[in-house]
């Protein structure tokens, strides 16, 4: 195995150390301050004109198996004297386990949201039986008549968004009301000379 020392270049590491993830720690030399150069591990086969035969079904059935057969196929690997091999087979399983607790916490969800769903639809009911909407005809204008049916949420943010334009128009007239008092006090008055003075004379 080789290490990267920088600007391209690689060395042959003389020192490996098997770790228990998959990896390897590697070492150029004997400092022990040198920090080891840490590297996955995986199986490099040597691929041919022959089609590789799939996995049989007792050994897939042995890689997610619980966790007295899976250690015992690990011991067998192991045996083997080839870390790339066990690094793949711990991989597998690894990834395995992650696929199955996502798949866990993905089903749950949808189960929760089927429910959502559910409530939703019976809450949509309920207010078509008792004609909410015809006791509110007033808020008509908030959508256009050909539009699309919004959702509650759509509508929450249309009301919002109504609200936040009134204000923002009322503002706007204060605002120019101020200004136009302001503008109205400054002509109140006419600024005449006398005797060599600047005097305020407020006009009628």
């Amino acid at each position: 195995m080789q290490v990267p020392i920088g600007g391209g270049y690689y060395t042959n590491a003389k020192w490996i150390q098997q770790r228990d993830d998959g990896c390897v720690n590697l070492l150029v030399g004997k400092d022990f301050d040198e920090q080891p150069y840490s590297t996955d591990l995986f199986l490099n086969p040597s691929y041919s004109d022959e089609v590789a035969a799939p996995l049989p079904c007792w050994f897939s059935n042995i890689l997610t198996s619980p966790t007295p057969t899976y250690h015992t196929l690990c011991k067998a690997v192991s045996d083997l004297d080839d870390w790339n091999a066990i690094a793949e087979v711990e991989r597998y399983h690894h990834y395995n386990d992650h696929h199955r607790c996502l798949a866990n916490e993905l089903s749950q969800l949808q189960c929760k949201l089927s429910l959502i769903d559910d409530a939703i639809a019976t809450a949509h009911h309920r207010m078509e039986v008792a004609q909410i909407p015809a006791l509110v005809p007033n808020l008509k204008f908030l959508t256009s008549r050909d539009a699309l049916t919004r959702s509650h949420t759509q509508d929450v943010g249309l009301l919002t968004s109504v609200a936040t334009a009134t204000t923002l128009t009322m503002d706007q007239e204060i605002q120019s009301r101020r200004e136009g008092d302001v503008i109205a006090s400054y002509r109140r008055f006419n600024v005449q000379a006398v005797n060599g003075r600047k005097h305020k004379r407020p006009t009628s």
